[in-house]
């Protein structure tokens, strides 16, 4: 991920919250890193409150990551988008569009 946006971002801003996705990581470690991001809830459980929902909840990781990997690699132009976390997610094989829902927060 490029640069996180501030906590209270869903917030202030109308509309999807787009990160540049780096090659190098998981699509599905990215989706969580973003969608913790862009909600301010951790991706694994803490003390310091509640955590995001199983990424397999809503999407096969290991399918999400072939998918994009072979997108990648055959230079295809490709997205997907599913609901995770009261956000509607959009993953690109370059980045990932966060649009968080009323009740994200």
């Amino acid at each position: 991920m490029s640069a996180a946006p501030p906590n209270d971002c869903c917030a202030t801003q109308d509309g999807p919250i787009t990160l540049d996705r780096s090659t190098s990581q998981p699509s599905s470690e990215a989706v969580l890193e973003a969608v913790s991001s862009v909600t301010g809830r951790p991706a694994v459980p803490t003390e310091a409150g509640s955590p995001l929902p199983p990424l397999y909840h809503a999407i096969d990781p290991e399918a999400l990551d072939q998918l994009v990997d072979h997108a990648a690699a055959c230079q295809t132009d490709f997205s997907l988008s599913f609901e995770y976390a009261s956000c509607e997610v959009t993953v690109s094989v370059d980045e990932i569009a966060i649009d968080p829902r009323p009740d994200a927060n």
